[in-house]
């Protein structure tokens, strides 16, 4: 029997999120959750363009929302549907990924498989994640939770400028976390002096990588330090470096590139670059864009089919405790597939 799409909506969600990187402050987010209606079963995917890191707006997604087309026959296979969200998308990622995301709920539970299963026959049963350290909390109170919730290790959003507090601050989570993994991330803020600095300030301690040093990777690598990096604005591609990627990633000093499927372009397009980076034996992991419960849940998706030996960057955030406020649901922090589909609550719409 032919399935057609009966109707695609959206719907607007915004909330208060406090966070901030060494490049932005967010004092809200907004997303859009998307619904794909056929005649038998319902689909949610997400578009949350990340400002200051995404090329398109919210705004525009709507707009190209609005030209989609009903009734339209629905594929068979995920690359069919990888396909029909590329057509539909009009070029903006987080569209791509929205459809791509709602598209494969809608497969999973027309199948009664898990998303991880559709996209990789031999995905892992789980995965696991990192978290952010909250700035909200006290160094002791972040190893705690670390404590509890089994975490394994943790991102510090690095300041752009020499802050010896920073140090002090991180020095007394490791002394309460010994064992937690401490990744630093710069957000392409450090000058060569100040980027030095750090790295021999943490030459001693637990560093898994440093994320995005320097504001280009020529700079980087003239840093002495065997702290290994790792890659993640300098692969989205609006950004000028994006062409230069086979040049940077070849770097022995490269060791990791995180993935924003969100900003790359989709799901795809993610596992495109995944298959790439392995071939140049640099580790890929998966992190989320701030976003809300089908972006988080999608990921979880991904990244069982990984494999990685390293834990992706999807520790819940501080904005999803917002979002939960919102639509009264509740996201689990661990990275395990759902049986069906994405696990969301239904009354999200």
């Amino acid at each position: 029997m032919e399935r057609f799409i009966e109707k695609i909506t959206s719907k607007l969600f915004t909330y208060p999120m406090s966070f901030a990187n060494a490049a932005t402050q967010w004092q809200e987010r907004s997303l859009l959750i998307i619904k794909i209606d056929s005649k038998c079963n319902t689909g949610f995917g997400e578009a949350s363009p990340l400002p200051g890191y995404s090329v398109e707006s919210l705004e525009s997604v709507q707009h190209a929302l609005s030209k989609l087309p009903n009734n339209v026959s629905l594929p068979e296979t995920p690359n069919d549907f990888f396909l029909l969200a590329k057509e539909f998308s009009q070029g903006l990622p987080s569209l791509r990924f929205a459809l791509e995301t709602a598209f494969l709920d809608l497969l999973s539970k027309e199948q009664s498989q898990s998303i991880s299963k559709i996209l990789n026959s031999t995905s892992k049963e789980a995965s696991h994640g990192s978290i952010l350290f909250d700035t909200s909390l006290t160094a002791e109170q972040n190893a705690k939770e670390c404590t509890k919730e089994n975490i394994s290790c943790i991102k510090f959003k690095a300041p752009k400028i020499k802050e010896p507090a920073f140090i002090e601050t991180l020095n007394k989570f490791n002394k309460c976390a010994p064992s937690v993994g401490i990744r630093i991330d710069a957000n392409q803020s450090w000058t060569v002096p100040v980027a030095q600095f750090y790295c021999d300030q943490l030459a001693n301690r637990p560093i898994e990588f440093i994320e995005e040093p320097c504001k280009t990777w020529e700079e980087a690598f003239t840093l002495k330090t065997n702290i290994p990096f790792a890659c993640d604005e300098s692969l989205h591609p609006h950004r000028d470096s994006s062409t230069r990627a086979n040049e940077f990633l070849t770097s022995p000093k490269l060791k990791v590139a995180v993935l924003k499927p969100m900003v790359l372009g989709g799901i795809q397009v993610t596992m495109e670059h995944i298959k790439r980076l392995k071939t140049l034996n640099v580790l890929p992991i998966l992190s989320h864009s701030l976003g809300g419960a089908a972006e988080h849940s999608m990921l979880s998706e991904l990244a069982c089919t990984m494999g990685s030996s390293l834990a992706h960057g999807l520790g819940n955030h501080s904005g999803l405790r917002g979002l939960e406020a919102l639509v009264g649901a509740t996201f689990s922090k661990k990275l395990i597939p759902s049986q069906i589909g994405l696990g969301l609550n239904s009354n999200i719409f």
